[in-house]
C-alpha cells in the first residue's frame, strides 16, 4: 500500500504555466516513468485537456533560458510560457493531405473567436476544398468561428454562392443559415441581390438560403421568390416552387395560385413540384387544390400523376366517390410506380377515420 502511494507521487509532476497576457494555470500531469519523465508534447495535451482548451497543435511552450520548445523536449521546469500559434494548423491546412487539413479545422474551430479573422477566413476557404470531408468539417466550424451576424463572415460565405462546384454551393448555404440571424434585413438584402444572378445556379443557390434565413409568411422573401417561378431555366422554378412552399404560411392563396400556374410548365418535373407545393400550403379540404390534383391525374408524364396520386389523400377532405373513382383507375396506369402509389393512396382513404369520429 506505501508502495502504491509513493508510485502516485512519482508518476505526477506540477507544472505551471502562464500566458502574454497574465492568466495561470496550474496542472498535476502524469509522467511516462518513475523517474519523473515527461515531454512537452504531454505538456500540451494537458493544457488542451484543462479549461484553456487550447488544441495542442495551436500552442508554443516556451522556456525563459532555451526558447521555443520542440515536443520531443522534455519538462524540466515547473514553469513555462504558453502562446497561441497557429503556424501548424495554417501549414496543415496549406500543404496537409484531406486528413490533416481537416483536423486542423477541427483544432481552429476549438479555438473558437480566439482564432482571430485569418483563422476565420482560413477556413471559410475550406469550403471550396475538393475533399468533402474538409468541406463539411469547415460546415461545422465556422458558426463556432464567427458570431452571429458578423457581416465579413456573411459575405464571404455567400461569396461562394458564385461557386461552379454545386457541393460548394450547397455548404455555402448551410453555413450562411448558422451564422444569419432570421429575418435579419441585412442578410435578407444580400441573398436577394443574388436572385438577380445572371447564372441559373447561383439564383437557385440563393432561392435556398432566402428561405432558411427568414420565417414563415415572411412578405418580402415571399414576393421575391414568387417571381423567380417564371424563371427562363426550369431548375430555377423548380426551386422557387420548392422554397415557396417551404416559407408560405397555410392557406396563402397568393402562393397556392402562383403554384397553379406552373401546373401547365412545359417540363414535368417543374409541374410536379408545382403540385406537391400547391397541396402543401393548401388546407385539407381546399377546393382549387382538390381540383387541379385530379386534374393532374391525367397528365402525361409519370411524374406529375404519381405525384396526384400521393397527394390526393391528405388534401381531398372528402372520400366521395369522385376522388375514390378516380384513384381507382390509376390502378390501370402505364407506369408501375403509379399503379403501386394509387394501391397505398386508397388503402389509406378507407382506414381513414371519418371526421369527427371518435
Amino acid at each position: 500500500c506505501e508502495l502504491s502511494r509513493r508510485s502516485c507521487v512519482l508518476m505526477q509532476k506540477l507544472v505551471t504555466v502562464h500566458t502574454v497576457a497574465g492568466n495561470v494555470l496550474q496542472l498535476a500531469v502524469e509522467t511516462k516513468d518513475f523517474c519523473g519523465n515527461f515531454t512537452v508534447a504531454g505538456l500540451k495535451d494537458a493544457v488542451a485537456g484543462s479549461r484553456w482548451a487550447i488544441p495542442s497543435s495551436c500552442q508554443q511552450v516556451i522556456d525563459e533560458d532555451a526558447g521555443v520548445l520542440h515536443d520531443t523536449d522534455s519538462v524540466t521546469r515547473s514553469c513555462y510560457l504558453v502562446v497561441v500559434s497557429l503556424r501548424v494548423v495554417f501549414y496543415d491546412l496549406e500543404h496537409g493531405d484531406a486528413g490533416q487539413r481537416t483536423r486542423a479545422i477541427v483544432d481552429l474551430g476549438r479555438l473558437g473567436l480566439q482564432g482571430g479573422p485569418e483563422a476565420l477566413n482560413s477556413v471559410i476557404g475550406c469550403l471550396e476544398d475538393f475533399a468533402a470531408s474538409v468541406r463539411e468539417a469547415a460546415v461545422k466550424v465556422i458558426p463556432q468561428m464567427a458570431q452571429m451576424g458578423d457581416p465579413h463572415a456573411i459575405a464571404e460565405v455567400t461569396q461562394r454562392f458564385e461557386h461552379r462546384d454545386d457541393s460548394v454551393r450547397s455548404a455555402a448555404v448551410e453555413v450562411l443559415s448558422k451564422i444569419t440571424e432570421r429575418n435579419k434585413q441585412d442578410s435578407i438584402r444580400t441573398v436577394s441581390r443574388l436572385l438577380e444572378h445572371a447564372n441559373p445556379f447561383v439564383r437557385e443557390a440563393a432561392l435556398e438560403a432566402l428561405c432558411q434565413i427568414t420565417d414563415t409568411g415572411h412578405e418580402h422573401a415571399i414576393s421575391r421568390i414568387i417571381g423567380l417561378t417564371g424563371d427562363s431555366v426550369g431548375f430555377v422554378r423548380k426551386a422557387a416552387l420548392k422554397a415557396m412552399s417551404k416559407i408560405a404560411s397555410r392557406g396563402d392563396q397568393r402562393v397556392i395560385m402562383a403554384a397553379v400556374r406552373r401546373l401547365h410548365d412545359h417540363k414535368p418535373c417543374v409541374r410536379q413540384t408545382a403540385l406537391r407545393a400547391t397541396c402543401e400550403v393548401a388546407v385539407a379540404g381546399d377546393q382549387r387544390a382538390t381540383a387541379v390534383a385530379m386534374e393532374c391525374l391525367e397528365d402525361p408524364h409519370f411524374l406529375v400523376r404519381l405525384a396526384a396520386v400521393q397527394v390526393l389523400p391528405s388534401i381531398a377532405e372528402s372520400r366521395g366517390e369522385c376522388v375514390t373513382s378516380a384513384i381507382q383507375k390509376c390502378l390501370d396506369d402505364s407506369d408501375r410506380r403509379v399503379r403501386e402509389s394509387a394501391a397505398v393512396s386508397l388503402a389509406r382513404m378507407v382506414h381513414r377515420p371519418s371526421a369527427g369520429r371518435t
